[in-house]
């Protein structure tokens, strides 16, 4: 597990866990997050490709977090555990499929869904490059399943991260073009990152990834640099 899911468990309580009053329609539950709102994303604009990938991942642990009572949150963790390598590597996590009917009821539907924006965070955005957007739909989903005794101190936790990401994480100066072979997404965030006692700088992101990473032997989403 990784450190920001260790903190974000330490924040909910078994009877938070068990609170299921949110709305889900398993077969419509894009609706609860697949939508913007005026200026909902310019928080995120300002970062980098890596700035953002790692707040909803980050979030998406959160939400993990909020099941930790409910059996079946295990396979969400080890996928959010791999999803960090993507840090330092594109293509470290192995592309999530996850049929609905897998996934059923408002606690693995939600889990699933947090999974698959990560995994569109992960792969698809790598090709229209809309990271921000990614941001907000992991951000309401995250805001439509908690109950509502976290939600004061998670938004406030958000408050944290976006300014951390922005003083330290900003969108490089100098980039390549899209279609360059090399195309600079910002240095690597870590899930320390989102730790409120962290000092939040890319120096100490690098030494909390590279000992979350060294964690992650045996993991099955983790894939070797030959198939990535």
């Amino acid at each position: 597990m990784s450190a920001v899911y260790d903190h974000a468990r330490s924040r909910t309580a078994d009877e938070d866990s068990r609170d299921l009053s949110f709305a889900w329609d398993q077969w419509r539950y894009t609706d609860y997050f697949l939508f913007e709102e005026d200026a909902s994303a310019a928080p995120f604009e300002g970062q980098s490709d890596l700035a953002c990938r790692g707040f909803v991942i980050a979030v998406a642990e959160a939400i993990t977090a909020r099941f930790h009572a409910h059996r079946g949150t295990e396979e969400a963790r080890s996928y959010l555990d791999a999803a960090w390598a993507t840090m330092l590597r594109e293509g470290a996590c192995d592309y999530a499929l996850l049929p609905a009917e897998d996934w059923p009821g408002p606690v693995r539907g939600a889990l699933r869904a947090a999974m698959l924006v990560v995994n569109d965070t992960l792969h698809e955005a790598r090709d229209d490059g809309d990271f921000p957007a990614r941001c907000v739909w992991i951000l309401q989903l995250a805001r439509h399943v908690l109950p509502p005794r976290l939600r004061p101190e998670f938004e406030a936790w958000v408050a944290v991260a976006t300014s951390r990401l922005a003083r330290h994480w900003p969108v490089p100066e100098h980039r390549s073009g899209l279609f360059a072979e090399s195309f600079d997404r910002g240095s690597p965030v870590g899930p320390c990152t989102f730790l409120p006692d962290d000092p939040g700088t890319p120096e100490s992101a690098a030494a909390c990834l590279a000992r979350h990473l060294a964690t992650l032997a045996g993991n099955p989403w983790l894939l070797p640099p030959d198939t990535a």
